[in-house]
């Protein structure tokens, strides 16, 4: 799978590390930072999305996305453990609930980008899941690179 990523935010939230593990499967362990674990919600524009070897197709290849996670480690390697996942795509929400069995949610979302400033809202609309939705208005803070 091949794709690009823009507009992202990174917005964390300090967490007891106990109330984590409430959420997370035993055999992981939460990840701590000055004691306490974190919640991060990263919002995002996918462009370009496609299998390996074939273009992408205009209405298919680009949609916002919105994940929700926590680090973890496992066997002492570092990982990111998905609390939600969603994505405005039917097709993107199908593949990743069957191909790799990420709690992933079709959701109504939004990005609109004015000067460097992103406005980004999200609201969950399958039956499959709890009801939740994101709106924040974000920029750069300092300068903007590609990783």
């Amino acid at each position: 799978m091949s794709q690009v990523w823009r507009d992202l935010l990174f917005a964390h939230w300090r967490v007891p590390a106990e109330q984590l593990h409430r959420v997370v499967p035993p055999q992981l362990t939460v990840d701590t930072f000055e004691g306490a674990g974190w919640i991060g919600v990263v919002p995002f524009m996918i462009r370009g999305a496609r299998l390996p070897l074939t273009p992408p197709t205009p209405w298919l290849s680009d949609f916002p996305e919105l994940n929700v996670r926590t680090y973890v480690t496992v066997n002492g390697r570092p990982g990111v453990y998905f609390l939600s996942l969603d994505a405005a795509s039917s097709l993107a929400v199908f593949a990743a609930r069957r191909t790799y069995r990420l709690p992933y949610f079709r959701a109504t979302m939004s990005t609109v980008r004015q000067g460097d400033e992103v406005s980004y809202s999200s609201e969950r609309r399958t039956r499959g899941g709890e009801a939740a939705g994101f709106r924040a208005r974000y920029r750069p803070r300092g300068p903007v690179f590609t990783a």
